[in-house]
């Protein structure tokens, strides 16, 4: 005979199988009658979703990239010192994340 703590633990587990082959079958007539699932949908929105946020960041990108002027010739290496190239690239920075956010506002 089994002790109560090990009787319940039991009773437990076959519960849970019973309630994850109970999920597996209801997703399986799910998929055989509409031939896809809610969450095969939402993956295709949110796939969407991404792929226009991606194409916003690469045009946002090309924009940056044709308003940026490398340095003159003759100036050291970077074209700016340290504390100005950290200056720039926030600036930068900021410039490309306002870009990003009013393409997809």
């Amino acid at each position: 005979m089994l002790d109560p703590i090990t009787a319940i633990g039991l009773v437990a587990s076959v519960v849970q199988l019973v309630e994850s082959g109970h999920k597996f079958i209801a997703k399986c007539k799910e998929l055989y009658k509409s031939g896809s699932s809610a969450d095969i949908l939402d993956l295709a929105t949110i796939t969407s979703d991404l792929e226009n946020v991606n194409l916003g960041l690469v045009e946002s990108l090309e924009a940056a990239t044709r308003q940026y002027r490398p340095p003159a010739a003759g100036t050291r290496r970077g074209g700016l010192p340290p504390g100005e190239k950290t200056d720039q690239v926030r600036v930068d920075l900021n410039v490309l994340t306002c870009s990003f956010l009013n393409s997809t506002a």
